[in-house]
């Protein structure tokens, strides 16, 4: 199946990022366009390694965990239906669950006590044949000492236009994480601000209502 999803989006052109498409089939097509930039101001690279942190300001931070294909563990898959399961390390206790199935790919958030939230992304972002960004973001706040998440930064790269396969947009998707679970409360279209956009959305998350599947 990572191949089909790499003949997919091979040759797209991301209009939230101006780093190329892969099409070395791998999982991810996209993966070098496919995570939230960091902050220009900050100075840090789109390259940081799973777990790496980016101070902003006040007492959030941005930390980078890794949904390459090859930084995750395989948890499933089978072969004849052509779905996999991976396992991707998160912070302070969290995993984040990537499910691949009729090229179509969704994030699953693993609480440290092991709550699932289910994303969505696939019916809630869109239902075109996606695939997930290279790098998810963590907003971090720390309070009295201790971090903890507050929201997650997904890029999702869609093909919403089934008469040209090579028509990708991306989207970032910005999810809120509370003590109950984890769930979708904005989608930011591509533009030149996008990641910048995003954090603001992300930070307001949590007083925000979870979205719901598009009709």
């Amino acid at each position: 199946m990572a191949f089909l999803l790499a003949a997919l989006l091979a040759g797209s052109c991301l209009s939230a990022s101006d780093e190329p498409v892969r099409t070395d089939g791998s999982r991810r097509a996209a993966d070098d366009a496919a995570s939230p930039s960091p902050a220009p101001h900050l100075g840090v690279s789109g390259d940081n390694s799973a777990g790496t942190s980016a101070k902003t300001k006040g007492s959030v931070d941005s930390t980078y965990t890794e949904l390459a294909e090859d930084a995750c563990e395989d948890a499933d898959s089978d072969k004849d239906e052509e779905w996999t399961v991976q396992k991707c390390k998160g912070i302070l206790g969290y995993e984040l669950i990537v499910s691949e199935g009729d090229l179509r790919q969704t994030i699953d958030v693993v609480s440290p006590a092991g709550k699932k939230s289910e994303l969505d992304l696939w019916n809630v972002v869109s239902n075109g044949f996606s695939t997930v960004g290279d790098k998810a973001e963590w907003r971090v706040t720390k309070k009295n000492g201790k971090s903890e998440p507050f929201a997650l930064i997904v890029r999702y790269n869609v093909n919403e236009d089934p008469d040209n396969t090579e028509k990708i947009t991306s989207y970032l998707t910005v999810s809120k994480i509370t003590a109950t679970g984890a769930c979708v409360t904005d989608i930011v279209k591509p533009s030149k601000k996008a990641n910048e956009i995003a954090r603001t959305l992300a930070d307001s998350a949590r007083k925000k209502p979870c979205l719901g599947p598009k009709n």
